[in-house]
């Protein structure tokens, strides 16, 4: 089938490779599992804005799906989530830049 089953810990003790990529796998289902739970919060709030991931968190969480490859693996809703998220985090940066701009220019003038 597509899993295995370790019969004792000591065969990753004895293979760092192996737990190197279960430690990685763990990581990867950890933030999947977030990114399930925050898309069910932020639709059960409305799709409010204010419930989006943000930052660093945004960053691990696109990260992930880009490595990952999570087209595949996620649901309708957590891409959603991911793109609402994305979106927000553009317009912010469009924001911040526009207001740079203005001041820039305001000095320049003044």
């Amino acid at each position: 089938e597509d899993r295995v089953e370790l019969a004792h810990e000591e065969v990753t003790r004895a293979w760092p490779r192996l737990r190197r990529w279960i430690d990685e796998d763990r990581e990867s289902l950890r933030l999947h599992r977030d990114l399930t739970a925050a898309a069910a919060a932020w639709e059960s709030a409305g799709r409010d804005p204010g419930a989006l991931h943000r930052g660093a968190k945004l960053a691990a969480v696109r990260e992930l799906a880009r490595r990952d490859g999570w087209a595949v693996s996620s649901t309708a809703l957590e891409r959603a989530f991911l793109r609402a998220a994305t979106d927000q985090e553009a317009d912010q940066e469009r924001t911040r830049r526009a207001g740079r701009l203005r001041r820039l220019v305001r000095f320049s003038l003044g």
